[in-house]
């Protein structure tokens, strides 16, 4: 197939090559970066399953399954701690936990069973954070309240401000050291 151009279509082309050659540019240095970081997640992964291994032997379930991370603002700082999932409860007759593998049907109902006891009335971390404070989105939306009122009314500069005459007699004892 053959397809004649003129001279001015022909540099209509080198002029739009010219425009995209930055981003011709970025697109691959995006591709780099996205085959490195695939090398380096699966690095990860296998990190990850190498030091997990263990427990899905024995237990037959990943860690994630089992515990999640949940951590709390506090006045000391960011408290961290790892909390039971809805498949792992604490029997108190027997002082083990319990991991309940939850039915194709139980999982679609999100049902806690009656023999579970509430997770609040179990102590497991001591110093894990307290469920009843702020979730860390509630803090950030107070922390990103404005306390500034735009219906508020302006108060007087006048009034608050010291007349012409105090302020020349402050000035000049402040002059003196002693």
């Amino acid at each position: 197939m053959e397809k004649r151009i003129s001279y001015y279509e022909f540099q209509s082309v080198k002029s739009v090559a010219k425009a995209i050659d930055p981003h011709l540019r970025k697109q691959a240095t995006i591709k780099g970066q996205i085959e490195k970081l695939a090398e380096e997640y699966e690095k990860e992964e296998k990190a990850i399953e190498a030091l997990e291994s263990g427990v899905v032997k024995v237990l037959g379930f990943k860690t994630s399954d089992l515990v999640k991370k949940v951590s709390v603002n506090t006045e000391k700082g960011i408290k961290t701690g790892y909390v039971m999932t809805d498949i792992v409860h604490y029997d108190d007759e027997t002082k083990q936990f319990v991991i309940t593998k939850p039915d194709e049907s139980e999982a679609d109902k999100k049902e806690v069973p009656a023999e579970q006891p509430a997770p609040e009335a179990i102590d497991h971390f001591a110093d894990a954070p307290d469920a009843s404070a702020e979730s860390p989105a509630e803090e950030e939306q107070k922390a990103l309240e404005d306390p500034y009122d735009p219906f508020e009314e302006p108060q007087s500069a006048t009034a608050d401000a010291p007349s012409e005459e105090t302020q020349a007699e402050e000035s000049t004892e402040s002059n003196y050291p002693f």
